[in-house]
């Protein structure tokens, strides 16, 4: 088993109009080639959890609406920077745009030998405000795990963050994306994935997260 390399402790999220506790506390750590699901029943909190991680990783500092602590093992990582990668929840309408899925997926700024996965015969000239949430959701996985073979080096550890990224998408997109995840793991070995489900089962998780409702 690998050393930890993010370590959760006495995660709870809370009300900041009540000061009280939405959620029970939870700890966990992540390792090198973790895949960390979080799951648990709606209005527990499990998206703000995900984007207080985000933002503590990213700017270590104090989170609004989360109690409890999160520290990266500087022993284990060394010199290394942490990347932090957000995948927000796909909400319908999301936002509009005047723009295509092509012009989407341009924001990545992809090199031209790069072609996504995942997005498969989608015609990528179709309206981004016309387009289907699986369209969408498709187009936007596609340019983060394209991105992700843009290597970095060896001085860096990269956390994916997915929100519910299984929304939207069929069952057979749903495959790819499990294959997908799996593949970015696999493709560098200072990497790591946590991400929101309500279906824990499917992705095989190496680290289960459980929120529960806090007791009134």
């Amino acid at each position: 088993m690998s050393p930890s390399v993010i370590e959760a402790i006495g995660l709870e999220v809370f009300d900041p109009e009540t000061g009280e506790s939405v959620s029970r506390p939870v700890s966990f750590s992540i390792s090198s080639g973790d895949l960390c699901v979080i799951t648990g029943p709606n209005g527990v909190g499990k998206s703000t959890l995900m984007h207080g991680m985000a933002s503590f990783l990213s700017i270590p500092s104090p989170v609004s609406r989360l109690k409890g602590s999160i520290r990266t093992k500087k022993e284990i990582l060394g010199d290394k920077t942490v990347q932090v990668r957000l995948h927000p929840q796909l909400s319908a309408p999301m936002f509009a745009l005047p723009l295509t899925l092509g012009d989407v997926l341009d924001w990545y700024r992809l090199p031209n030998d790069l072609t996504p996965e995942l997005i498969g015969d989608l015609d990528l000239l179709r309206p981004w405000d016309s387009a289907s949430g699986g369209e969408k959701q498709r187009v936007l996985l596609a340019g983060i795990f394209a991105a992700g073979k843009i290597k970095y080096d060896d001085e860096t550890f990269e956390i994916l963050l997915l929100d519910e990224p299984g929304n939207h998408l069929d069952s057979k997109n749903r495959e790819e994306l499990y294959k997908q995840v799996r593949k970015w793991l696999s493709e560098n070995p200072n990497r790591a994935v946590v991400l929101v489900t309500h279906d824990p089962e499917a992705w095989n998780p190496s680290v289960l997260v459980t929120l529960e409702t806090a007791a009134k």
